[in-house]
């Protein structure tokens, strides 16, 4: 027989019902075809902020969480790991690098019912004032679930230091010609989930223009003698550009769609700087100060600051992890 619980209405599932009883739906499992907003339930998971738009049921994490899935199907993925920081200036003529995008992660996977763990990546942190900023910039942390992991981004090498390697790679520091930029793509995935930062080709008697750092879509650009400074490498838009995504996740690029793990971009002070990668990427500093944070939820990379000993970095932003699966089918 059918029974009515909580405006759902449907086949009792146990042996009484075949001979005319009165079982009913679990309270719980009432609680879940609710929260799913999809009767007969034959796909379906919990967890994250959730919405719906163009026929997919999104889920969003910006924190770590759990998500429930419920029934055995195909999910579309996207994890972007933390962007990488910027580093402080380590001498007064020197400038500093931008930090490399998180990485950039992207498939779809068969999950089966069950509870999953997803971890999000925060962005490197920025550090204080010299003598730090002898080091390279910190890196992001990674983002994780199902087993995949978007790595965390490279931080900015500083006066006299290379770029660290991650997701994307920061890039190598201002202060002398020769800094190699970070790799990217590090661990390797295929198709690869960054790209390397770029090498400082400053060239002395203060005209050192920090490099940008890598993103998602290109690498980030070396530096040079004025204008000096290297822009971040662009990050790439999700899901293939769908416009679906609030624009509180992620940053605006060149197309439509939210942009994710871009470079940040070289710090100067003589006027000039690197702008941020389309993507979250923050920009360098052209005057005296710090750089831009990488921006939240994006995986941005930081951009570098410019003349000045003392100057304190800048901090990648935060990574993300969103999933999505149809529900015309």
């Amino acid at each position: 027989m059918t029974k009515e619980v909580g405006n759902f209405i449907g086949v009792a599932a146990d042996a009484d019902n075949a001979n005319g009883g009165s079982a009913v739906w679990s309270l719980s499992d009432v609680m879940r075809f609710r929260l799913l907003d999809k009767w007969p339930i034959t796909l379906g998971a919990i967890g994250g902020v959730e919405f719906s738009a163009s026929g997919y049921k999104y889920h969003v994490f910006t924190a770590p969480g759990t998500i429930e899935v419920v029934g055995t199907g195909v999910f579309e993925y996207l994890l972007v790991g933390g962007g990488g920081a910027s580093s402080t200036n380590g001498n007064n003529s020197a400038t500093a690098s931008g930090g490399g995008g998180g990485g950039f992660v992207t498939g779809s996977q068969t999950l089966q019912g069950g509870n999953y763990n997803i971890s999000v990546g925060s962005g490197g942190a920025a550090l204080g004032a010299y003598p730090q900023g002898l080091s390279s910039g910190s890196p992001g942390s990674p983002t994780t679930a199902f087993g995949i992991t978007a790595a965390g981004g490279g931080g900015g090498g500083s006066y006299n230091g290379i770029g660290r390697s991650g997701g994307s790679g920061g890039a190598g520091g201002g202060g002398i010609s020769g800094n190699v930029g970070g790799a990217g793509n590090t661990p390797p995935l295929s198709p690869p989930q960054g790209n390397p930062g770029g090498d400082s080709g400053s060239t002395g008697g203060g005209n050192r223009g920090g490099a940008g750092g890598g993103g998602a879509g290109t690498a980030g650009t070396p530096s040079g003698s004025q204008p000096g400074a290297g822009p971040g490498g662009d990050g790439l838009s999700a899901f293939n550009g769908t416009t679906d995504i609030p624009s509180s996740y992620g940053a605006p690029g060149p197309s439509p769609g939210r942009w994710f793990s871009g470079g940040g971009g070289g710090g100067f002070g003589y006027g000039a700087a690197g702008n941020g990668g389309a993507g979250g990427g923050g920009s360098g500093n052209p005057s005296l100060g710090v750089g831009v944070d990488g921006a939240a939820t994006s995986g941005g990379g930081a951009g570098g600051p410019s003349t000045g000993a003392g100057i304190v970095g800048a901090a990648g932003g935060s990574g993300i992890f969103i999933m999505r699966y149809s529900i015309t089918n």
